[in-house]
């Protein structure tokens, strides 16, 4: 069985969607992960 990397990106956006309790959250969060990796709110 092999890995498919769109796994991985599918479930940290459950994880973000389920810890900031909407999608709008989830997308600020994200977007400032990608925009500064030592971003932590």
């Amino acid at each position: 069985m092999s890995f498919d990397g769109r796994l991985l990106a599918g479930i940290t956006v459950l994880a973000a969607v389920v810890q900031g309790r909407s999608f709008v959250r989830a997308g600020e969060t994200l977007a400032h992960h990608r925009a500064d990796p030592d971003f932590v709110r």
